[in-house]
């Protein structure tokens, strides 16, 4: 049998000063050829646990040169580190006969499905996910992107039919207060605000810890001029996801709007980001503020992300007229 000199470890490293880092590194060591798979897979599928997904890509290219044809268990772990990095297309292309009894199958299918809906494929989308609901009857997973697929396409009265057939089974109960969440959303969706507030809170009584109901209070509150209320639904959002940098963002115009400059600067000062929005926030802020020349170079960064912006471009030219003589010279 042919060997390879191949082994991994994991190696645990802590230095004064730094944090602890992971790391997989190779010995060599006579190995044969199912092992070089094993650790291979090994490999990689910590790589892409930890984020890395670039090392990840090429570790999965060595394993397919060893791999035989036709490896479904080995193809879905390809595809789902394509569909952590974006690469939808390659997820759609995989050119495989799926069988959906397969539980692998069953995993590429779905995540192929998910690929459709984001290159707004929703025909395709809906004959897979067709499909594994007529086998797997009771995975809330498909019958939510199926949901989400008929309300793309604004078949809501479709949307409304299957979440009103798995909210009248009482052993889906578990899943409930997620299409409670898809009905606030399609009644927000047609400006019926009483509706979606009731179905956010139903959502939130069968599952407290569900942010996305949050969410949408935070913004029915806002459409309707409730400021205060609107703060403290994103508040309660982002202590539940304090990594939302897009919400965190919302917020922070939402305080600037309302002169709440102690919040706003709270927000910009623990959620930095790198989005246009995020510097558009800062340079509004410093604006409030009269700090005329930090709005400035804020302002500066937004454009850099998003020159096309109208909204940016309206900011700037009013920050520019304030600017002291000094600042323009």
């Amino acid at each position: 049998m042919m060997t390879h000199k191949l082994s991994l470890y994991v190696c645990l490293m802590l230095t004064l000063g730094t944090t602890l880092h992971s790391t997989i590194a190779v010995i060599e060591q006579e190995i044969d050829q199912f092992e070089h798979c094993y650790f291979l897979a090994l490999k990689g599928v910590y790589e892409q646990a930890t984020g890395h997904n670039s090392q990840a890509a090429q570790t999965y290219t060595q394993l397919e040169k060893i791999l035989p044809q036709g490896n479904h268990s080995f193809a879905l772990a390809t595809l789902k580190l394509a569909f952590d990095r974006g690469k939808f297309e390659d997820v759609t292309k995989h050119g495989l006969v799926l069988d959906l009894a397969n539980p692998y199958d069953k995993e590429i299918g779905f995540i192929t499905a998910q690929a459709h809906l984001f290159l707004h494929q929703t025909d395709a989308a809906l004959n897979i996910l067709k499909q594994l609901i007529a086998r797997y009857p009771h995975d809330d997973r498909f019958d939510y992107f199926t949901v989400l697929a008929y309300m793309k396409t604004d078949q809501n009265n479709k949307a409304l039919s299957l979440i009103d057939t798995i909210l009248s089974k009482p052993e889906r109960s578990s899943k409930q207060y997620l299409f409670h969440f898809l009905k606030a959303k399609i009644a927000f969706a047609q400006n019926n605000l009483a509706t979606a507030k009731q179905e956010c809170k139903t959502s939130l009584q069968k599952n407290p810890t569900s942010a996305k109901p949050l969410q949408l209070l935070a913004i029915i509150a806002e459409k309707k001029e409730n400021y205060p209320r609107a703060l403290s639904l994103y508040e309660q959002y982002l202590r539940l996801m304090p990594s939302d940098m897009e919400v965190a963002n919302a917020m922070a115009a939402l305080a600037i709007k309302t002169g709440n400059h102690a919040k706003a600067e709270q927000l910009l000062a623990t959620h930095p980001n790198t989005t246009p929005r995020y510097f558009h926030n800062k340079a509004l802020a410093h604006l409030t503020c009269k700090q005329y020349h930090f709005a400035a170079q804020a302002v500066e960064e937004a454009l850099k992300r998003d020159p096309m912006n109208v909204k940016i471009q309206e900011l700037k030219s009013m920050i520019v007229k304030l600017l002291p003589l000094t600042s323009k010279q």
